[in-house]
């Protein structure tokens, strides 16, 4: 019962920062923030999707680095609305949109990639005949990395010209490096009693005392100074005591004792 009580309040000192997301998103997210020294962790809301929530302190760190690293990317729409018959153009780039979406999910499974962008002209195809057009496609990739990032840009070209059918001197990739993560400020670890008193006995005698502080922690030394005044207190009440007489024996003599 302890327990429940101690995470049910540390859960209700965190803060939510993004919600509606999927459990796979979720996941990703909490891995990435866990991976950046940001603790988070997930809660399943009413409608039955996620949300993450983090420390209070972390809000901003985090809320920072999931906006630099891309960890949550809002995909484009499929472009301009058409009317109730498409025409051949606004199908074709239909396609080429369609395609290069399936390539940018084939590079973002690379490791180190946070985001990738493709943009492909292809060549056109002959509605009757079925034959392409003289002119050649060429494509365009824009990838945000991060330190984790290892490929070439000649593997990446390959991967994308395999995918969209064109050759692979006519495909461009360009790199952007994100900036890395913040780190989130912990709070100082408190000494202990007996390493404070350890690393006072190991200091030489008549060595300077750091600055801002003495020895000892100020637990020990309000305790010692408490000590002190209560002794002296009963010390002095002791003191001002009146002096009792002593009882002094009386020798009987002879004289009284015939009596």
């Amino acid at each position: 019962m302890v327990l429940i009580f101690v995470a049910a309040l540390a859960a209700g000192c965190d803060e939510q920062i993004v919600h509606d997301l999927s459990e796979n998103d979720a996941n990703r997210v909490v891995s990435r923030l866990s991976a950046a020294d940001l603790g988070a962790h997930k809660v399943q809301q009413s409608d039955g999707r996620w949300a993450v929530a983090v420390r209070q302190e972390a809000i901003v760190p985090a809320l920072s680095f999931l906006e630099s690293n891309r960890v949550l990317i809002a995909r484009p729409s499929g472009g301009a609305k058409s009317g109730i018959v498409p025409s051949r153009e606004e199908q074709w780039f239909r396609y080429e949109r369609a395609m290069a979406q399936t390539i940018e999910e084939s590079l973002g499974a690379l490791s180190g990639v946070l985001e990738a962008r493709v943009h492909l002209n292809l060549p056109e195809t002959d509605p009757l005949f079925g034959t392409r057009k003289e002119a050649v496609g060429s494509g365009s990739v824009l990838l945000l990395i991060d330190s984790r990032y290892s490929a070439a840009n000649g593997e990446v070209a390959a991967l994308v010209a395999g995918a969209a059918g064109i050759p692979v001197a006519q495909v461009t990739v360009l790199k952007s490096a994100a900036s890395p993560p913040p780190v989130a400020a912990r709070p100082a670890e408190k000494t202990s009693e007996g390493e404070a008193l350890e690393a006072a006995s190991q200091q030489p005698i008549g060595a300077a005392k750091p600055a801002g502080g003495s020895g000892l922690n100020m637990p020990v030394t309000i305790g010692l100074a408490a000590a002190v005044g209560v002794a002296g207190v009963v010390l002095l009440s002791r003191l001002r005591q009146p002096r009792r007489q002593p009882f002094a024996f009386r020798r009987l003599d002879r004289h009284d004792n015939d009596e």
